[in-house]
């Protein structure tokens, strides 16, 4: 079952594999300019929304059928390459977004090394293309 997608990444549920988020959270902010007055208090200008961020807690195991480094390796292309992806939450477009930043603890190797678990911070920004 596909819960949603950013870009290249689908997070689904299957029998054989599992990659989705564990926790998300989601801020916006309103845009205002502060003007000084002379022997007062300033006064705020609404200037407009500001961009949307998102943040999803992600886990990589090997045992739900998932390769870390593997799925590592391409979020790491989809930030280095700074391009917008349409994120899709429960069959509904969120919006266009960026993967702004990647935090990774890494939790579990193998006898060799490889990483069997990671736990995965993907921070997402709203991408508003020019003229819009």
């Amino acid at each position: 079952m596909q819960l949603g997608s950013f870009g290249e990444i689908v997070f689904e549920t299957s029998a054989d594999r599992i990659r989705t988020w564990q926790q998300m959270s989601r801020k916006g902010s309103a845009r205002f300019a502060e003007h000084v007055v002379a022997e007062g208090k300033p006064r705020l200008e609404f200037l407009g929304p500001g961009l949307e961020e998102l943040t999803l807690s992600v886990r990589l195991d090997a045992q739900l059928g998932l390769d870390p480094e593997t799925e590592l390796g391409s979020m790491r292309e989809i930030r280095d390459a700074g391009q917008e992806k349409t994120l899709v939450i429960g069959g509904k477009v969120v919006g266009k977004f960026v993967l702004e930043e990647i935090g990774e603890e890494h939790k579990r190797h193998d006898g060799s090394g490889g990483l069997l678990l990671a736990e995965v911070t993907l921070k997402l920004k709203e991408y508003i293309p020019d003229g819009s």
